[in-house]
């Protein structure tokens, strides 16, 4: 399953399958390997030590790669703190310093993003939320990349990417809500009345202060268009 499924640089799959492979190579049976030459080969013997001469260096490989993806994961940690309290500086930076280790995984690089794009280093952001796009996918992805691309006025390119994030999750109304903002603020009056519409029209789960704030954006498009 992990060489069809899931990729060997997640750790855990990769220790699982040698963990397995060893298991597996415990109840190899004894037997003998007969050459035409009449010389035998104690053939398990022989698999041993290939086994083992193969075996060592790699996990001591492992090792020091593990070291290396634990010290990338705890500053990877403090960075998001950093993010969290609003330090887009120092975070981008702590982010940086472990790209290489961590440069596959999703959620690494969308945090990466979103601060770049907060530091408002858009092109960088851009590239790296487009490939966090690879590895992960939520509509919070998508909105960020909106916001980004807006920001550089790439329009058309912010409104894909609002769309993406408001089919994605068809019940939340923030992604439409940006999308009308855009629709407002380049001229698009028809666009922006239908959106707005679409965001007042749907039925809200759970009413909350962001929700009718959102609302309130709504009837102020209509009524100014």
């Amino acid at each position: 399953m992990a060489m069809i499924s899931f990729p060997f640089y997640t750790l855990p799959t990769l220790i699982v399958f040698f963990f397995l492979a060893a298991i597996i190579s415990s109840h190899v049976k004894a037997g003998i390997f007969h050459v035409k030459e009449k010389i035998y080969f104690n053939f398990p013997r022989l698999y041993r030590l290939v086994v083992f001469l193969i075996i060592v260096p790699f996990a001591a490989l492992l090792i020091m790669f593990t070291r290396q993806q634990y010290k990338a994961y705890y500053t990877y940690d403090e960075a998001v703190m950093l993010y969290q309290t609003g330090s887009y500086e120092e975070a981008c930076k702590s982010f940086s310093e472990v790209y290489i280790p961590i440069q596959y995984t999703g959620s690494y690089l969308q945090y990466y993003g979103k601060a770049l794009s907060l530091k408002e280093e858009y092109p960088r952001s851009i590239e790296m939320l487009e490939r966090a796009a690879h590895f992960t996918s939520d509509e919070i992805l998508y909105t960020t990349l909106g916001d980004t691309y807006k920001a550089l006025k790439r329009y058309s390119e912010a409104e894909e990417a609002y769309q993406y994030a408001s089919f994605m999750v068809p019940h939340k109304l923030y992604p439409l809500y940006l999308l009308a903002m855009l629709y407002d603020e380049t001229g698009q009056r028809e666009k922006a009345i239908a959106v707005a519409g679409r965001v007042l029209n749907k039925e809200i789960k759970v009413e909350s202060e962001a929700t009718k704030e959102i609302k309130n954006a709504m009837e102020a498009i209509i009524r100014k268009n």
